[in-house]
């Protein structure tokens, strides 16, 4: 095998590691090949600042800025030619990287199981929304080209999502699975906590979960420091309660979050994102959206600005809450949103504008 096979061989048999892209970057320069050599290191440094700095679109991060730019210039002028190995309904994918990486693709379960050997050679960790029966789901999510997939996007019925993760969680069909996307139709069901805490997705990072009822029993199982910590936390309508929220303050997969979300869990209050103010795990906190609180109001809003872990919260936003004119001026008078970029408040806040202007300039927004 030549060097030119080998370095590529590496590639797709460590997808996560930076360290072969880079080497084969030395390698195009070598070929004389700069331009794309340049295009692998640029994107590998721009995904390793926007994976510990989010959000992407940071107007204070200016070295970040210039790596974007460098790489949407060199992907206009050369992108065509090195997307011709794709199929032709991926020509238009983006890269991520230095290499093309096809955005979500939506299978049926009876597509994905009929899917070829080297359905997913053509690029590196697909992203895959699943729809279809429930022994479809365990028989999809246990297929051979799961090796291939990076975000897996999983909607159905109780059964549906409790038979997918039975297939992750009964093989090692998917250990570059990273992003975990879960919908349901409302209510519970069994295997979430031990498909997120169990050792079939040693590198999950990045977990959303929408309608789908979560006790606070299962999400400090789910949560308790088993597996990788995670970098994304997504949780909408979950049924979450303030003593969910002081569990998930206390969390130890939580520690290298840098994003987290909570979305229209209608039972939290005040005393919820007290405790959530309090986590230690904040401090590492970029992008922090707490939307639809509809019982969180200005005590809520105090408690965050006084607490001292969102030293590096770049976005805030406690939008559908309660929160009124004494919240966002506790906001506004914050010692330590120091970096904050973006304020999202709800409409009743905005008596409050000069003041949060004052301290933090175009960066308030109101919502609509």
């Amino acid at each position: 095998m030549t060097t030119g096979d080998a370095l590529p061989a590496a590639i797709w048999e460590r997808p996560h590691d930076d360290l072969p892209r880079l080497a084969y970057a030395d390698w195009l320069d070598d070929q004389g090949n700069a331009s794309r050599a340049e295009f692998i290191r640029v994107q590998c440094e721009l995904a390793r600042r926007q994976a510990d700095e989010p959000p992407a679109d940071d107007p204070s991060d200016a070295p970040r800025l210039v790596l974007a730019t460098t790489a949407a210039r060199l992907a206009k002028k050369h992108g065509m030619g090195w997307r011709t190995h794709l199929p032709a309904r991926q020509q238009r994918a983006k890269f991520h990287r230095g290499f093309p990486a096809p955005g979500p693709t939506p299978y049926t379960t009876a597509q994905f199981r009929r899917l070829p050997p080297d359905a997913f050679d053509a690029a590196l960790l697909w992203s895959v929304r699943l729809a279809g029966g429930a022994g479809g789901f365990a028989n999809a999510t246990r297929h051979p080209e799961m090796a291939g997939v990076g975000a897996l996007d999983l909607s159905g019925s109780a059964a549906q999502l409790a038979s997918g993760l039975a297939g992750l969680r009964d093989s090692t069909a998917a250990p570059n699975l990273t992003d975990l996307t879960l919908t349901g139709p409302g209510g519970s069901f069994g295997g979430l906590v031990d498909t997120v805490a169990g050792p079939s997705l040693p590198r999950l990072s990045a977990l959303t979960v929408g309608l789908i009822e979560i006790a606070a029993g299962e999400l400090a199982a789910m949560l308790a420091g088993r597996g990788r910590p995670l970098r994304s936390l997504n949780l909408s309508q979950c049924g979450l309660t303030d003593f969910a929220l002081t569990v998930l303050a206390e969390s130890l997969r939580c520690d290298g979050l840098r994003a987290f979300t909570l979305l229209h869990c209608r039972d939290v209050t005040d005393a919820g994102v007290r405790s959530l103010a309090a986590a230690g795990w904040l401090a590492g906190v970029r992008m922090l959206e707490l939307g639809g609180l509809t019982l969180a109001g200005d005590a809520a809003a105090e408690a965050l600005a006084d607490s001292p872990h969102v030293g590096n919260v770049k976005y805030l936003s406690p939008g559908g809450s309660r929160v009124g004119v004494a919240g966002a001026t506790a906001l506004a008078r914050s010692d330590t949103l120091r970096r904050l970029h973006t304020l999202v408040l709800p409409r009743r806040a905005m008596p409050a504008y000069d003041l949060l202007r004052t301290r933090y300039g175009d960066s308030v927004h109101f919502e609509r």
